[in-house]
């Protein structure tokens, strides 16, 4: 398929879901918007490239494609959505068996017998190294070390063939950064760090994600990166499987009226189709994640083989167009009420179109 599939739009689709949260047991009750109320008009979208026609996604045609491989989604809560759905589509096929779940629930694999590939979520908030400060049990502040890599995803990553990284979420917040152990600069400025610089948002997150592709980008084995990227990770010598990393850009919030916390809401019933050029922290994010992305690419081995390759899935533009996508009130959020999550997707619903995308990506590569 040789035209942009990230330049379209939404329309209309009476086809129906590929699984709904009658068909799908392990879709997360936070996600399952219909059970809550959600009006159901927001499912029958379905993205449009201008050029060519994006095929519908077929589960059983995935699961043959990656079968006796591994595929990581290494990120946040919203790369957790993202798994969450391709896990919902794939288990129309075969039930996939939880193999590993880690205490907090950070790690999670599942495995399909079948076709003995495995799908996994890595967690991680900032890719890097982080340490939480609480004051009486509440987090204050964050120290975050750019150059050190994150154990808590860098330990299993080299299981996986194929990666899918995202992020950004948690840098808009209060952090304190740190390069080579030593503090250069916050996020936002603070009183008692008056000769500290506030660096902003975007500082932080390109050189974490700098830090993370680098990383992924050791082609033959992780024990043989630079000290400063392996830093605390606690590695074994283990070969590195890696053949593929898909970077998936950022993923608009939609919070009108006011923050997450402060009465922010997403209302919206329809997609914004009159939606202008991207602009802002959205642009901003999206253009750094594909710069690095190209950078890293540029910087690989020329496709041989063993060469780990890397490719973009740029979403930013057509999710920020779906502000109708988000579960907003309806979810479970009983120890959260009247809260509306504006940054995460319904399930089944618009972020299901990232797994045809994914599976189209897949395929220059297998």
């Amino acid at each position: 398929m040789t035209c942009d599939l990230y330049n379209g739009t939404w329309v209309r689709d009476y086809g129906g879901t590929i699984y709904t949260n009658m068909t799908c047991k392990t879709m997360p009750d936070a996600r399952n918007c219909e059970k809550y109320g959600k009006d159901h008009d927001f499912v029958k979208w379905k993205w449009k490239p201008h050029e060519c026609h994006l095929p519908r996604f077929h589960p059983e045609e995935f699961l043959n494609a990656v079968r006796g491989m591994n595929l990581a989604f290494v990120g946040d809560s919203v790369s957790r959505n993202h798994k969450d759905s391709l896990l919902c589509m794939l288990s129309q096929v075969e039930s996939p068996q939880n193999t590993y779940n880690d205490i907090e629930n950070q790690i999670t694999k599942w495995y399909f017998e079948t076709y003995n590939f495995t799908l996994m979520h890595l967690w991680t908030k900032f890719f890097v190294r982080y340490e939480d400060r609480k004051v009486n049990g509440s987090v204050t502040e964050t120290d975050v070390y750019l150059d050190e890599m994150d154990p808590n995803w860098v330990n299993h990553v080299h299981e996986a063939n194929y990666v899918v990284v995202s992020g950004g979420h948690w840098f808009f917040r209060q952090l304190n950064l740190y390069q080579q152990n030593k503090l250069i600069g916050t996020v936002f400025a603070q009183s008692q760090k008056k000769n500290t610089p506030a660096l902003g948002w975007i500082f932080p997150m390109q050189n974490a994600f700098r830090t993370a592709l680098n990383y992924l980008n050791y082609k033959n084995n992780y024990t043989t990166a630079s000290s400063s990227s392996r830093s605390n990770s606690n590695t074994s010598n283990t070969s590195n499987n890696v053949r593929l990393v898909v970077v998936r850009t950022f993923a608009p919030r939609h919070y009108e009226v006011g923050p997450w916390n402060s009465g922010g809401v997403c209302n919206r019933t329809r997609p914004n189709l009159d939606l202008g050029v991207l602009s802002g922290n959205h642009l901003e994010m999206r253009n750094m994640l594909l710069e690095e992305m190209e950078r890293v690419r540029n910087e690989g081995g020329g496709g041989g083989e063993g060469t780990v390759r890397f490719a973009a899935m740029d979403v930013t533009g057509m999710m920020d167009m779906r502000p109708d996508g988000h579960p907003g009130l309806h979810w479970d959020n009983r120890w959260n009420h009247g809260l509306s999550d504006c940054t995460h997707w319904c399930m089944p619903g618009a972020i299901d179109m990232w797994n045809e995308l994914l599976f189209l990506t897949l395929q220059k590569y297998i």
